[in-house]
């Protein structure tokens, strides 16, 4: 296992176990401490997508994969205010944020997995790394 595999597999645990942790604060100071923690999985979740994107795909389609992830974000957004809505319609105000940030973790297992089976070229195995070692080269698509 290379070293960015395994930084890219304790960013997105370190993620979303403080997101989920976060549903159980009852304080604002611990809210606050989870949350933050949580920013720092996301910050090196990030990264390292960065350092995919420009290690994994050829330069003639980077522009491309740079756009989406960053369209990527606001579609995240939207699904978040989607969610936030419906949970907040249905469940009392001091039950449905808890929700929302424990159930977060659900959506993100969804679509790491979906990702993955869309494009397993792009999974830091092993034997992916053994293969074509990230320090320059290009991908398959």
């Amino acid at each position: 296992m290379t070293a960015v595999s395994s930084f890219k597999e304790l960013s997105l645990a370190w993620y979303a176990f403080f997101t989920f942790l976060s549903g159980f604060t009852n304080s604002f100071w611990q809210l606050l401490m989870t949350r933050g923690l949580q920013g720092l999985g996301f910050g090196g979740e990030w990264a390292v997508g960065s350092v995919l994107i420009g290690e994994a795909i050829r330069a003639q389609y980077r522009g491309k994969a740079v756009g989406t992830v960053q369209g990527g974000w606001a579609i995240g957004w939207g699904v978040t205010a989607i969610c936030y809505t419906v949970l907040f319609s249905i469940l009392p105000a001091a039950t449905a944020w808890r929700a929302r940030c424990s159930g977060s973790v659900f959506f993100q297992r969804c679509w790491c997995s979906i990702f993955d089976a869309k494009f397993p070229s792009l999974k830091f195995s092993t034997k992916l790394a053994k293969e074509r070692p990230l320090s320059g080269g290009g991908a398959t698509f």
